[in-house]
Order: C-alpha cells, then structure tokens, then sequence
C-alpha cells in the first residue's frame, strides 16, 4: 500500500530527525559538502562512539545519510534530496489553497454558533 509505506517513511524521517544529534549530525555533514568519514563526525560530538554509531545507524535507516567503504573507512554520505522530497511533501499538504479548509486560527464570525462575546 502506498499511503501506509509513505506513512511509515515519514515516521523514519521524523523519528530520525526528533533527536537534536542526528540534526546536528546532518548539519555537520551539509556544511563539510556532504561526505565525511564516521571519525570525523564523532569527533565533533562529546558522546561516546557508540552512541554516534547508533545516531549514524537511525539516520542511514531512515535514508538520510549513506555509508560506503573506503579502503577501511566508513564514511557517510548526506542524502539530502529523501530529506528535502519527505519533508517538503509533507508540509505541502497543509498548504492552505484556494477553496480549502480555513485556516483553524480565522477569526470566527460573531454570529456563528459557540461564538461567545465578553
């Protein structure tokens, strides 16, 4: 089913993303051109390697980082289009358009039931 695989994608994502050092973590990796080794990045964080390790692993589940050897280095990959596709799509569909629901902050009108003046 596509609604209930999209639905599970975006828990991924989200749930990847809950964490302050996994957005960290994707930070680092943008501002350094999107490609470092998994030393580099632990060395920025005060956590233990293990807990980066286990950052790093939630984030390559969720598709937003890519690992790949290099001789015998681990070295990630920033996937930022999944990021950038997710988390677009996922905001767009509450975009308000033309004829759509209305904004659930308008203003009520007066004279509509449950509307209570002072």
């Amino acid at each position: 089913m596509r609604g209930v695989d999209e639905l599970q994608e975006l828990d991924r994502v989200f749930g990847a993303l809950s964490h302050q050092t996994r957005r960290a973590i994707l930070l680092v990796l943008h501002v350094n051109g999107g490609v470092m080794t998994s030393g580099a990045i632990a060395a920025r964080f005060a956590c233990s390697w293990q807990t980066t390790s286990r950052h790093l692993r939630v984030l390559e589940e969720a598709g937003l980082v890519k690992p790949m050897l290099r001789g015998r280095e681990r070295v990630y990959e920033l996937n930022a289009d999944q990021l950038r596709t997710l988390t677009t799509g996922w905001i767009d569909r509450f975009r308000s358009t033309e004829g759509g629901p209305a904004p659930v902050l308008a203003a009520q009108d007066p004279d509509t039931p449950g509307h209570h003046t002072a």
